[in-house]
């Protein structure tokens, strides 16, 4: 059992973390895009044309999700450099990018296998677009964008956000109670 609810020494209780790619590729999501995505289902290939460049030099975001009648805050990061073990263990999703390097600074970050088992991977691109082979072995689920068809966006995110909550709810993440 997994568990991102209990209270540190300040009371405050940790936030699920969800970790995206460090660089924006086309059809898949960054710090750069992911919010503008998760909330609004807008997704944004390039942030920068949009003027939605992330004002911070930050590697987290927080994302909002209302699951029932309860918001839950996601922290979003592009690095695991320097996670302690209670962020380790918080971390519920994975957005990958098909690329081994993805992972070189992962704690046992060769173990693919064993981590998609433990936390959810998904592969965003664009429909029509040659998937990395690397992917075929990973226990991921994939969402599909469509290059052309931006009002689809709201339903992937949404098929995003359904899928996870199921899969917290079936590995008995503590702390589900949305």
């Amino acid at each position: 059992m997994y568990s991102f609810v209990a209270a540190n020494d300040f009371g405050v209780t940790p936030h699920p973390v969800i970790i995206v790619p460090a660089m924006l590729v086309p059809g898949n999501l960054s710090l750069a895009n992911v919010k503008s995505f998760l909330e609004d289902g807008e997704y944004i290939e390039n942030p920068s044309d949009n003027g939605q460049v992330l004002q911070t030099n930050s590697q987290m975001v927080t994302v909002n999700r209302r699951f029932g009648n309860k918001t839950v805050a996601f922290d979003v990061y592009d690095s695991v450099t320097n996670f302690t073990e209670s962020r380790w263990t918080r971390v519920v999703a994975v957005f990958v990018n098909g690329q081994d390097w993805q992972f070189k600074e992962w704690k046992n970050g060769d173990a693919k296998r064993e981590l998609f088992a433990r936390v959810r991977g998904y592969y965003i691109h664009y429909a029509n677009t040659q998937m990395p082979p690397s992917l075929t072995t990973w226990n991921i689920k994939r969402l599909e964008l469509q290059r052309h068809k931006r009002h689809h966006d709201t339903n992937i995110r949404n098929n995003f956000w359904t899928d996870l909550e199921e899969f917290l709810r079936r590995e008995k993440f503590q702390g589900c109670d949305f």
